[in-house]
Formats: C-alpha cells, structure tokens, sequence
C-alpha cells in the first residue's frame, strides 16, 4: 500500500510540472487579432489589445494560461484609423484588477469594473477620436494618464489627461503645441518612479532643407504637481534621435531605446541609461532596425533585458551594454507594436503581421513556484 501511495504521489508531481513548465525552446501560439499591445500580469494572465481585419475592429482579449488559448473579445470597438504612416492609430488600456480595466481608443476612455461583462464609457470632446500613438499608465489603483497625439499634428497638439478616480473621469494637465504640420511632438512611452511620471517620444522637424528629430520626454512630479518638458541634444539638420520606450529595472534605475542615424553614420537602435544619457552615447542594440521598428523593450532585473526590433528579439546579460539575437520570427514589427512582455524569467513577443504568440522560459523552473507566486 506504502508503494502505490509513493507511485500516486510520483505521478501526481509529473503532472504538476508539465502543467505549468514550459519548453526550453521557443515556442509559438495563434491570436485572435492582430496584436498591437501585449500585457502579462503574471504567468498565466495575460491580455492582448489588436486589430480584427475581418470587421475593422480594435478588440480585447485575455488569456489564463500562458497565452496558449483566448478567451473574448472583452470589448470590441471601431478601429479609429489616423492615416498616419509613421505613428497609427494605437489603443492602450491598463488592467487596475482582473475586474477592473481601463481602455482607450480614439478619443473615447472605456471602463468596467466587473472583467468586462459591463462597460461605461466617456469621450473626451476636444481630441480628435482619429488620432495617431497613444499610451496609458496607472500609478496606483486611482491616478492615471493618458496621451493624446493629434493626427494632423496641429490642431490640438501633444496632450497629457490625467484621472484621480479610476477614470471616471480625466482633465487636460499639460499640451505640447505643434507649430505646424511639420512640427510636432509625440509621447510613445509612459513610466513611474516616485515622484515622478516620465512621458518620452520624440520632437519632429520635417520642414524642407532643415529635417531633423530630437529625443523628448516630459517629467511629472507627483509632489508640486509640475510638469517640465526637455529637448535631448539633436536639432542638427539630416540627425534623428527618436526615443520609443522605457524600462524600469530594480532599484529604481532606467533603461531607455531609441533610434539614432546622425552625420557620422551612426545608425541603429540604441540602449541609453537614462535620460541624461548623451545622444552621442548608448549601446548598439542592432542595426538593422529603423526609428518606427522597434516592437517592444524590457528588463528583468537588473542585468537581463530584452528587445524586439524589426523580426529579431535581442537579449542582454550585462544591463544593457551588450546585444545579441536570440531568435527571429516570423515577419517585421510594425511601427506602433508594443508586444513584448517579460514576467520573471518567461519572454512572451507578440508580432503583429503573423498574429502570433512567441514564448519562451529562460532559465527557473517553473515548477519550483507556488501557485500563489504564479499568479500574483
């Protein structure tokens, strides 16, 4: 009897990990939608925002088991096409709980609190609802912002909304005005360190004879209520500095991508330490990617960060100074992706033009962990 009980028990640990290990390899799952932005919050839960071509649709979806199948659309909505080439239109949405999510699109902010079974909505009158890169970002379970990039890059400029209450409801705290069409602004990142709320993009001259780009960012603190906006280096005709995303890594330090092509033929997608960090510095993440391609950028802790640029995932050991591929999917990224999502020590990529699902643990084994570190 001691026997089978020690047999039962073997078989019933086997179980458990196949349950929830992963392949040491890459491996790869279909999406209900073309995915735009990707977000795990944690293991298993997962969410993915993206385009449904057969009926012109921005959907919602959500995942419970390591993105292997989808449940949904939580929400549909009509997709809100800018027409922009450079920055399309982009949804952005938050998850507060699993009851409750924040989704925007176009100029309208979706709400519910109960997964998606009951939304409320709200339209902010004076954006215009076909506007081009957009993001979202809650600082706690009450205090959030969003961006707003009008699409003709004039009429309302770079905006920045800001909600004390679970958005319900949003007011403008600060707006960017765009010269004319050919000089703009726009925020493509949102991220937070106490006290302070970091906005970053890039500032645009497309004007004849004098074409330029130069990194931008916006700081918020949280403890005056300010707002101060900072030109990084640039503004040299035929030299583009264009930042894309940011990363918040242990201690409180900050990674920050972006493109580079300046007059001494340095040309790539860069990793830089902060925001101070000179144009002219940085560490060369690839080459191969242009200012629109780079699809997603994390870290995992301190040493271990990862980039997903053009049809290549690239992987640092040393924070950032270093970068090799790990592996190439399927087709490019698309210029508005923000599909890569590192939880722990698993990497999920989304790509757009496929529709797939990349993923791959890295090193721990999962099986080490408890459910309630699993999902928390």
């Amino acid at each position: 009897m001691k026997r089978k009980s020690i047999i039962a028990a073997a078989i019933l640990f086997i179980l458990i990990i196949n349950k929830i290990s992963f392949s040491q390899e890459w491996e790869s799952f279909p999406l209900p939608c073309k995915p735009i932005i990707l977000k795990f919050i944690n293991y298993k839960t997962g969410y993915v925002a993206g385009h449904s071509q057969s009926d012109n649709k921005i959907k919602l979806y959500k995942t419970i088991n390591y993105g292997e199948n989808w449940s949904g659309p939580i929400i549909s909505v009509d997709y809100k096409w800018s027409g922009v080439t450079d920055y399309p239109s982009r949804p952005a949405f938050e998850v507060i709980t699993q009851d409750i999510i924040i989704f925007y699109h176009g100029n309208t902010i979706h709400r519910t609190t109960n997964g998606g079974a009951i939304w409320t909505h709200s339209t902010i009158s004076n954006l215009d609802e076909q506007n081009g890169m957009q993001s979202m970002k809650f600082i706690n379970s009450n205090t959030g912002f969003i961006t707003h990039t009008d699409k003709d890059h004039i009429q309302n400029g770079t905006k920045i909304y800001k909600t004390n209450d679970q958005g319900q409801s949003w007011f403008e705290v600060f707006t960017a005005y765009n010269v004319n069409p050919y000089i703009f602004f726009y925020l493509t990142d949102i991220q937070y360190i106490y006290p302070n709320v970091y906005f970053i993009g890039l500032h645009a001259n497309n004007t004849i004879g004098n074409k330029y780009e130069k990194n931008y960012s916006v700081v918020y603190n949280e403890n005056n209520s300010s707002f101060s906006p900072n030109l990084h280096g640039g503004g040299i005709t035929d030299q583009y500095y264009t930042w894309k995303y940011m990363s918040i890594l242990p201690g409180n330090q900050i990674k920050v991508t972006g493109f580079k092509n300046n007059s001494s033929n340095t040309f790539g997608v860069y990793c830089y330490e902060n925001l101070n960090d000179p144009v002219g510095g940085g560490s060369l993440i690839t080459q191969s990617g242009t200012e629109y391609s780079t699809g997603g950028f994390a870290f995992s802790d301190i040493n271990y960060g990862y980039a997903y640029v053009s049809n290549q995932i690239l992987k640092t050991t040393n924070s950032g100074l270093n970068w090799n591929a790990i592996y190439q999917v399927q087709n490019n990224s698309w210029n508005h992706e923000n599909n890569l999502q590192v939880f722990g020590d698993v990497v999920y990529c989304g790509n757009y033009a496929s529709s797939l699902l990349y993923r791959k643990r890295i090193n721990i084994n999962l099986s080490s962990k408890s459910d309630f570190e699993l999902e928390n």
